[in-house]
């Protein structure tokens, strides 16, 4: 489920939705349906599991980091940063 409310820019709370919850009851789901802070949290940690292994891989592989700035806008309106490493 995070992995789809992350691919389709879905907010967190979607999950609390009664329309979601009726999508999700229809296909004969009885557990638990997780609220937004649920998600929040575990998005944070698959984000700090990820920082790690990125900073893990750049202090193992790279020897020069270009930071570049671009002005772009995601269709869940989050501005960009990008790291460029070589």
């Amino acid at each position: 489920m995070v992995n789809w409310i992350i691919d389709t820019c879905q907010p967190f709370t979607v999950t609390e939705t009664p329309k979601f919850k009726v999508m999700i009851r229809s296909v004969g789901y009885t557990g638990k349906i997780v609220k937004g802070d649920v998600i929040t949290d575990q998005v944070t940690q698959r984000l700090i599991i990820s920082e790690r292994d990125l900073l893990s891989l750049l202090e193992r592989t790279c020897t020069t980091v270009a930071i570049s700035f671009d002005g772009w806008i995601s269709t869940n309106n989050l501005s960009m940063f990008a790291i460029n490493s070589r």
